[in-house]
């Protein structure tokens, strides 16, 4: 049993911080990839736009129909391991993009919408049932930190980490390979945290 009068830092900050670094390189692999195939302001401001309408479409229709269902179905824990998976397939894909295998631009905006989808309809509000276990003191400090320091600490180490890579001589293809892993970290990280809110509810 934990000793009470220990005070272990939060873990739930640690999933969200992976989960910022892959959407912050999904950020710069946008404006690479978005860039390449159009050329001109319009044409790339009309792709975003109907990125973001697919992705808030997929997102209002999981949670109208589907969010509840598959957490009862499921669990908490396996629910929560679905962005991770997709976001680990998805940065594979892109990978292989460069063998010419799987087309690139198909294949980032397909793994964009259901990433950002999924993780608006069933890992925030999954993420949200982990804090019912806490106290409320606890859950206002932790949410608080999570949503200042662990977002801006996350998007600046990723520029920097992408950055980095960069000049290593990294390209797309390359840094998606390196973050695909990083996903699979996160996807261990939501199912251990998962099933550690199913055991003290």
């Amino acid at each position: 049993m934990d000793d009470p009068g220990e005070d272990p830092p939060d873990p739930r900050f640690l999933p969200i911080l992976l989960y910022v670094l892959g959407s912050t390189v999904l950020y710069f692999e946008q404006t690479d990839i978005v860039g390449r195939y159009f050329k001109t302001p319009s044409a790339r401001t009309e792709i975003l736009a109907r990125m973001e309408l697919a992705t808030q479409t997929l997102t209002a229709f999981t949670q109208a129909f589907l969010t509840g269902r598959i957490v009862r179905w499921f669990g908490l824990a396996a629910t929560m391991a679905i962005m991770p998976a997709v976001s680990a397939l998805g940065f594979a894909l892109v990978g292989l993009s460069a063998t010419g295998l799987v087309p690139l631009l198909g294949t980032f905006v397909v793994f964009s919408v259901l990433r950002r989808g999924t993780n608006f309809s069933l890992t925030n509000p999954a993420m949200e049932v982990c804090f019912t276990v806490v106290s409320r003191e606890d859950k206002f400090k932790a949410k608080n930190f999570i949503g200042t320091f662990v977002y801006r600490a996350g998007d600046q180490l990723a520029a920097w980490t992408y950055g980095g890579l960069t000049a290593l001589g990294l390209g797309l293809a390359g840094i998606a390979w390196v973050t695909a892993p990083v996903s699979l970290v996160l996807l261990a990280l939501t199912v251990w945290l998962g099933r550690r809110q199913e055991e003290l509810a």
